[in-house]
């Protein structure tokens, strides 16, 4: 038995609403870690504030050390989540970008794939900065190469920001099929029809965009709204 701690917030996080990082990596050692988190005296509920976790270890006889390294990386992975999120808020947009190119490296390699939420964070600064291809290129990873998530809704709507934000949708409208295939939508035009909007309520130039559009549209056969 042993005892490390983490930063109150990380809790949710690794723990997830089906504890999924803390029992993949008990899955991979064979041990077990307890958050000792603190708890209101009136209600039992635990206290969401700034403070450190102790987290307790047990691990069996021999494992002691592959389940420490096995938490520090999952620890390292959190600090590099946090370091895209501060990166972000303190418009540094472009650093936080490469930061997230690293968490995923990272999580690769240690067997930790990363989230749907670290995907829209990376098509949410993509948008801030008007890196479309950047943002189209995540989206294509993220329906091609990630098994174990799948984009929603509010991905292709990043992703739509992202384009209208940097007044060229081309590499939107090249996503177009990959995204009927891989996300569910309320309806079978839903995926033009979030594109359209974003398009015309963004302030950049709507030229490139409208004509890119009106060009999809005559070679799919739709009608051309206003």
């Amino acid at each position: 038995r042993a005892e490390a701690k983490v930063p109150s917030e990380w809790v949710p996080r690794l723990i997830g609403p089906k504890g999924s990082r803390i029992k993949r990596a008990e899955a991979l050692t064979g041990c077990s870690y307890t958050f000792l988190q603190k708890q209101d005296p009136a209600t039992g509920r635990h206290v969401r504030q700034h403070y450190t976790v102790p987290v307790n270890m047990r691990c069996p006889e021999g494992a002691w050390d592959a389940g420490r390294r096995m938490f520090d990386r999952l620890c390292y992975l959190e600090a590099l989540r946090d370091l895209v999120i501060t990166q972000m808020h303190q418009n540094t947009h472009r650093y936080a970008i490469g930061s997230h190119s690293k968490l995923r490296r990272v999580s690769m390699h240690a067997d930790f794939p990363l989230t749907l939420g670290d995907y829209h964070n990376v098509l949410h600064m993509c948008g801030l900065v008007s890196q479309v291809y950047l943002a189209s290129k995540e989206f294509r990873f993220l329906c091609l190469s990630e098994s174990e998530i799948r984009p929603i809704l509010p991905t292709w709507a990043n992703l739509c920001v992202a384009g209208a934000a940097s007044g060229d949708v081309g590499p939107i409208l090249a996503s177009m099929d990959l995204a009927k295939k891989h996300v569910t939508f309320p309806a079978q035009d839903t995926a033009w029809s979030l594109l359209e909007k974003e398009v015309t309520r963004s302030s950049a130039p709507r030229l490139l965009p409208s004509f890119q559009m009106i060009l999809y549209a005559s070679e799919e056969g739709r009608p051309i709204s206003e």
